[in-house]
């Protein structure tokens, strides 16, 4: 432990030192630089949405899970194979923030960031394994859930991406894409499929914190992908690099969890939805698309329209807690406009 307290006090002396450099402040917030306005502005939409797992009355879910699990076995199987990603997922990513992301952080408002999204995604965390503890009443079918990313070479595989943010050595450009990716491409497809239970009048609560969950992912992929492209940005090699990863990646988990077709929801089309989102992620990081294939899941276009509701249409949302133009102090000598659509348009949906 003494090693690891002299590495962390080395990273801090380091960081200081930078800040030092690039805004001559070492601890206050203000005044902040219109070069960090876009930061500031982010930090506080996350701020915005904070919620608790606590707020959500999860086991209202179990009747409809546990007649599911007698009518539709391989429905209610569908389920559990989604959790055995979300009970390892959010974990990883939130290490990722914690460890590496918050100590790398350049400025105030980027730390700032950092830190609520590390605090949300513990929330994330803590939503999925409190569903998991009142749906699945095996004990030993539980353990292997929250044990997936070890048993599961799938599961591992996305897990393996996600950490190597942390244990590749790699540019501050090129390790922001990457989480980035991680953050669209292994999530969306799985919000794909709960949100296709919507569609049943059934999960009601699963899908009430899912939404949730969505409006976060949301910001966090673009502020991964905003990131990036500050520090230097990727060319379009680099960019195809790292999309056609993630997306072999997200294709094989795609076998493995939808072992039948569900109506519209087969292995095929989920497929061509985590290339839709790979071309997402590519627009959002100013590259070219290369797969060019259209969203063919009609719920998630609904979805989509929802999220950018809720994020644009305060007196409309569920969750926010204040109004994020309230909150805004003076950036770079003025009152920051909204970024509006340029934040969240068209092109970012899962």
């Amino acid at each position: 432990m003494a090693d690891v307290s002299l590495k962390v006090a080395e990273l801090y002396k380091a960081i200081r030192e930078n800040e030092e450099k690039t805004s001559g402040e070492r601890f206050s917030l203000f005044p902040i630089p219109k070069s960090d306005g876009e930061q500031f502005k982010f930090w506080k939409r996350q701020d915005a949405s904070i919620w608790f797992a606590e707020e959500l009355k999860l086991a209202d879910d179990l009747e409809d899970f546990t007649n599911l699990s007698l009518t539709q076995p391989e429905l209610s199987s569908l389920i559990i194979k989604v959790f055995r990603f979300f009970a390892n997922g959010d974990g990883a990513v939130g290490d990722v923030v914690a460890l590496k992301l918050i100590a790398e952080s350049e400025t105030a408002c980027e730390r700032n960031f950092y830190i609520s999204q590390s605090m949300i995604e513990k929330v994330h965390e803590e939503t999925y394994n409190l569903y998991i503890e009142e749906m699945v009443r095996d004990p030993a079918l539980k353990k292997g859930i929250f044990t997936s990313c070890d048993t599961i070479p799938q599961i591992g595989k996305k897990i393996e991406y996600i950490e190597d943010v942390i244990l590749v050595p790699q540019e501050r450009r090129i390790s922001r894409a990457r989480l980035a990716a991680a953050e669209l491409i292994f999530f969306a497809s799985l919000f794909s499929i709960i949100f296709y239970f919507r569609t049943t009048g059934k999960l009601i609560k699963l899908i009430a914190a899912n939404k949730l969950i969505l409006h976060d992912e949301t910001l966090h992929y673009t502020f991964g992908c905003y990131q990036s492209k500050r520090a230097g940005g990727l060319s379009q090699e680099e960019g195809e690099a790292i999309i056609r990863e993630a997306v072999e990646i997200e294709q094989s988990f795609s076998e493995y969890i939808l072992t039948k077709d569900h109506g519209p929801l087969s292995v095929e089309n989920l497929k061509k939805y985590v290339r839709f989102s790979g071309d997402v992620w590519l627009v959002e990081m100013g590259l070219a698309p290369i797969f060019h294939d259209e969203n063919p899941f009609d719920w998630m276009a609904q979805i989509a329209l929802e999220t950018r509701t809720n994020f644009f249409e305060t007196e409309t949302t569920e969750y926010k807690r204040f109004s994020v133009a309230d909150s805004m102090k003076l950036v770079g000598g003025k009152r920051p406009e909204s970024r509006g659509e340029d934040v969240f348009n068209e092109g970012i949906d899962f």
